[in-house]
Formats: structure tokens, C-alpha cells, sequence
């Protein structure tokens, strides 16, 4: 099987979230697309998240066919490591093709996490555009495929700041 694991905070679950997961869903023929909300992002120590049962839930209500919501990272507490979830379902799903789902704003930081090698080894990194700037020398240096998928210009934070629009009614409510 093939199957994409896609990590975040999903703080909340936007609809540039789920317009991915459908656009990798069809274009890697994914068997299964697994959403995987970080308890604590390494790199997001001072965001203050929405309790972590509201984004689960909030995930579950707008999941595409294929897709699944892992309480993996939610469930072990502290900060979230890419590669203990790497870890887990690679151990999880030990004859099937892994696939990392990232935006293309986490390219440029792709040398600072924690055993990147590790990760780019078990799973292919496959990056979907946020906007047509990132680097390009990441994507060689780890073998990420790069998705030509079409710009969606959601943000979690835009809709903490009130932009109500980019998210599903079922999330709102």
C-alpha cells in the first residue's frame, strides 16, 4: 500500500489542509492519507494550540475519502519529532511505501530536523507548494518530490486574526 503521513498543528484544520490532503491523495494514488496533529511542534514552542481532543475532532469532521486522523503524536505528549512518527509507522505498516507529506515553507528548515537523513531514507519527502519560493537545493539534497499542485492561500493564523472563511462550517462550529 501506499500511504501519506501528513503532520501539523492543524490549529485549526483549514481548508488548504484538506485541498492537499485530496490533491496528494490523487496524485501519488495514495491508498491512505494519514493526518497526524503534533501534541508540541519543535518549531512552534510559543503557539498556543486549540486542546489537542478540539483539533482531532475538528480533523475528523473534514477528512476526505482515504483519509484517517493517528492520535500517535497527541497520545505520547511533548514535543513531536518527525522521525518517532516516521518510526511508528514504519513499524506499523512494515511492507508498505511511506510517503511525508510537508509544505514548501518547511523546505528551508528541512537540514535542522532531528535525524533528516533517517527520515528522507524511510519515507519519500514529498513537498506541496504554499507559494513559488523555496529551496530548491533541500528538495535535491533529500530526494523530495515536489507536487504541482495549485496555490492555496490558507493559514491557520489568518483565521485566529478572523478570517472565518478558510475553514469549513463544520470546524467553525
Amino acid at each position: 500500500m501506499k500511504i501519506g503521513i501528513y503532520g501539523g498543528s492543524f490549529n485549526p484544520v483549514h481548508k488548504g489542509h484538506t485541498n492537499i490532503a485530496k490533491d496528494a491523495i490523487k496524485t501519488l494514488d495514495l491508498d491512505k492519507l494519514i493526518f497526524v496533529p503534533a501534541f508540541k511542534n519543535p518549531f512552534r514552542s510559543a503557539e498556543k494550540l486549540a486542546p489537542a481532543e478540539d483539533r482531532v475532532k475538528m480533523l475528523e469532521l473534514v477528512c476526505p475519502e482515504k483519509a484517517e486522523v493517528s492520535l500517535f503524536e497527541i497520545n505520547r505528549k511533548g514535543v513531536s519529532y518527525t522521525i518517532d512518527t516516521i518510526r511508528h509507522f514504519e513499524k506499523k505498516y512494515p511492507n508498505d511505501e511511506l510517503f511525508l507529506i510537508i509544505g514548501s515553507d518547511n523546505v528551508y528548515k528541512l537540514n535542522k530536523w532531528r535525524n533528516i537523513d533517517e527520515i528522507a531514507e524511510k519515507s519519500k519527502i514529498v513537498v506541496f507548494k504554499r507559494d513559488n519560493n523555496f529551496s530548491k537545493i533541500n528538495i535535491k539534497q533529500y530526494n523530495a518530490m515536489l507536487l504541482k499542485n495549485e496555490l492555496y492561500d490558507f493559514a491557520s493564523t489568518d483565521f485566529r486574526k478572523g478570517n472565518t472563511k478558510l475553514v469549513d462550517d463544520v470546524v467553525l462550529d
